[in-house]
C-alpha cells in the first residue's frame, strides 16, 4: 500500500505531481430507484472511494517500488508525489477500458513537481486536469460505438442480474463490521464492475472487506438505523403498518434493528414531531479552499491545510452526528444520529439526507461548529449551504440536481464573499438564517399560546411579495409611495391583535429596509429572512392528520 505524506519527509527526490480526479460522481450516485434508495445511494458513494482507491493500487503496479507517496485522497480525488514518472499511458488505457459503460470518469493528470513552488503547481495541475476531462474516453474509440452495434460486454451481463453485480444492500450492511480491506490484484474472477457484500471489482482488481471488528469513529458507518428508535410507540405503530404493506409487494420482507432507516421514514419521523410530513436535502460547501491551497507556497502548509479539513469531515463530523442533538420547542432533545443520512462527505462538500426539521438544525449548528473550527485554526474559510424539502417519496434521482443548483446560487448571490444558505429559494446570510429560526420558534410559541392563527403566518410569509415591489420602485425611483405600505402593514394585522407587539417587530424590519433603500439606495434581506421563518414556522405548526 501506498506511503502517505506526513508533512516531514524530503521531498527533493520526487519530481512529479500526479492528480487522479472522478467526474460525473453526482449522475452515479443518485441514478438510483427511489425504493430502497438510503442503502444505494451510500452503497454508491463509498464505490467511488474504492474507484480511487483501486485506482491508487494501478498507479503503484505500474511503478517502481517506494517510488510514490500519497500526499491526499478524498471527495474523488487524489494527489500522488513521484519520483519518477508512472507508466501513465497504460493507466489511462486500464481506467477508460474499465470505465467505459459507467457514469464515472477518471481523468489522470500529472505535472513537474517542485516542493517549493506548491501553489503555482496546484494551479497548473488543476488546469491540465479540466483540459484532459474534454478529452473524454479520446483513446478509446469502442466506448463510442452504438449499443446495437458494440459485442455484449462482461459489464452488459453483470447488470443484466443486478442482485449479484449490484449488492448495494449487502454492502452497506457490512459496514459496521469493517477493519480493514485488502487489494487484491489481477483479479480472476472480472465480470465487469460487480458490487457484492464483501468486495468491489474494477480495475483489474477487487477491493476486498477484511476483518470483522466493529468501527464506531467513521464517517462511513453515520446512517440512521432502527434499533435507536425501535421502542418509540408511534414509530412502533408506523413500522407495523410499513412492513404489512411491504409484506404485500414481498412477502419475506423484514424489518431489523440493525437496517438503515429509509428516507419515507426519516420524513414520518419529521411528522410525528411537527405534523409536516417531509424531508430535508443539505448540500454544503468550503468556500475558497482552492484558493487557500493555490497560497500554500509549502507542500507542508497545504498538507497540514488537507489534513485538518480531511479530520473535520472524517472524525470530527461523526463524533459531531453521534453526540449531538437539537432541541424541539416543548424543549425535548432529538438526537442527530437517528434522523440524518450522511450520503458523503469528503473534500470540500458534503449532503445530508434528514426530516425536514433536523435537517434544519443541523445546518445551523454544523456551520457553527465548522465556524469555530477553521478559527481556532486561523484558516481564512468558510462555507455555504443549500436546503431543499421535498416529500418523503421524491424521486432520489433529482435530488442531487436541485441540491447542486440550490447551493451554486448561494455561492453566486455575492461571490467574494459567499457564506450563504440557499433556503425555500431565498439565499440568507448564515447571521439571517439564525434570526429566521429565532423568530420561526417565536411564531410557534405564539401559536401554541393560541395568540396567533396560522392563517397570519401565511401572510407574514407572503408579505414580502409586496414588500419587494415598494423596494424596489424605492431603488429605482427613489420613492416611497405610503398607500402601498399602508396596505402591506394591513395586509399582515388585518386579523387577530393578540400578537400585535410580535407582529410590530416584523413591521420594523420592514420600515428599515425600506429607508435604507430610499436613503442609501441599499438593498437589505428582509424580503427574504421574513419568509423563511414563517414558512418554517408553518411546517412547525401543521396539525397532524388521521395516524398514517
Amino acid at each position: 500500500m501506498m506511503q502517505t505524506y506526513n508533512g516531514s519527509q524530503d521531498l527533493h527526490e520526487f519530481d512529479h505531481l500526479v492528480m487522479g480526479d472522478i467526474s460525473g460522481i453526482q449522475d452515479f450516485i443518485f441514478n438510483v430507484k427511489s425504493e430502497g434508495a438510503a442503502k444505494t445511494l451510500k452503497g454508491r458513494s463509498f464505490f467511488v472511494g474504492a474507484i480511487a482507491e483501486l485506482c491508487l493500487d494501478l498507479i503503484e503496479e505500474y511503478s517502481k517500488e517506494g517510488n510514490n507517496l500519497l500526499f491526499y485522497n478524498g471527495g474523488g480525488s487524489f494527489y500522488v508525489l513521484c519520483k519518477t514518472l508512472p507508466e501513465i499511458d497504460k493507466i489511462r488505457a486500464v481506467i477508460q477500458r474499465d470505465l467505459a459503460d459507467m457514469e464515472l470518469y477518471l481523468t489522470i493528470t500529472d505535472c513537474e513537481f517542485d516542493p517549493n513552488k506548491f501553489g503555482q503547481i496546484w494551479r497548473s495541475i488543476h488546469q491540465k486536469s479540466n483540459r484532459e476531462k474534454l478529452r473524454k474516453f479520446s483513446s478509446h474509440f469502442g466506448a463510442f460505438a452504438a449499443a446495437a452495434n458494440r459485442p455484449e460486454t462482461a459489464v452488459d451481463q453483470a447488470e443484466s442480474n443486478t442482485k449479484v453485480a449490484w449488492d448495494w444492500k449487502g454492502l452497506v450492511g457490512r459496514f459496521k463490521e469493517i477493519e480493514s480491506y485488502e487489494i487484491i490484484r489481477n483479479f480472476k474472477e472480472r465480470p465487469g464492475k460487480r458490487v457484492y457484500s464483501s468486495q468491489l471489482i474494477a480495475l483489474g482488481r477487487a477491493w476486498k472487506i477484511k476483518g470483522d471488528t466493529k468501527i464506531t469513529n467513521l464517517v462511513l458507518t453515520a446512517l440512521p438505523r432502527w434499533i435507536n428508535i425501535w421502542d418509540n410507540e408511534e414509530i412502533k405503530k408506523y413500522r407495523e403498518k410499513l412492513l404489512e404493506r411491504e409484506q404485500k409487494k414481498d412477502p419475506k420482507y423484514e424489518i431489523t434493528k440493525d437496517d438503515v432507516l429509509e428516507f419515507e421514514t426519516l420524513a414520518h419521523q419529521a411528522y410525528i414531531r411537527t405534523g409536516t410530513d417531509k424531508l430535508g436535502v443539505l448540500k454544503m460547501d468550503v468556500d475558497f479552499l482552492g484558493d487557500a491551497f493555490q497560497k500554500a507556497q509549502k507542500l507542508n502548509e497545504a498538507a497540514k491545510l488537507s489534513a485538518d479539513m480531511q479530520a473535520f469531515f472524517g472524525n470530527d463530523l461523526y463524533s459531531f452526528w453521534e453526540g449531538s442533538s437539537f432541541q424541539l420547542p416543548e424543549g425535548e432533545l432529538v438526537p442527530f444520529k437517528n434522523n440524518i443520512y450522511i450520503l458523503f462527505a469528503g473534500g470540500d462538500d458534503c449532503m445530508f439526507i434528514g426530516g425536514w426539521d433536523a435537517i434544519f438544525e443541523f445546518a445551523f449548528q454544523l456551520r457553527k461548529t465548522f465556524s469555530d473550527f477553521v478559527s481556532k485554526k486561523n484558516y481564512k474559510l468558510s462555507i455555504s449551504g443549500a436546503i431543499i424539502v421535498v416529500d418523503g417519496k421524491f424521486p432520489v434521482v433529482r435530488f442531487g440536481e436541485l441540491a447542486e443548483q440550490a447551493i451554486k446560487t448561494a455561492k453566486k448571490e455575492v461571490p467574494e464573499e459567499k457564506d450563504r444558505i440557499s433556503v425555500f429559494g431565498k439565499i440568507l446570510k448564515w447571521n439571517e438564517f439564525e434570526s429566521a429560526r429565532v423568530i420561526a420558534h417565536e411564531l410557534y410559541s405564539l401559536y401554541k399560546k393560541d395568540k396567533l392563527k396560522r392563517r397570519i403566518i401565511h401572510r407574514i410569509q407572503m408579505s414580502h411579495l409586496g414588500y419587494e415591489k415598494i423596494q424596489e420602485k424605492a431603488l429605482n425611483d427613489g420613492v416611497i409611495r405610503n398607500p402601498e405600505v399602508w396596505r402591506l402593514f394591513y395586509f399582515i394585522r388585518e386579523y387577530k391583535e393578540e400578537a400585535f407587539e410580535y407582529l410590530q417587530k416584523t413591521l420594523e424590519v420592514y420600515q428599515k429596509a425600506l429607508l435604507a433603500a430610499i436613503t442609501h439606495k441599499k438593498r437589505l434581506n428582509a424580503a427574504a429572512m421574513t419568509p423563511v421563518a414563517a414558512r418554517w414556522a408553518e411546517f412547525l405548526t401543521k396539525q397532524k392528520s388521521k395516524e398514517k
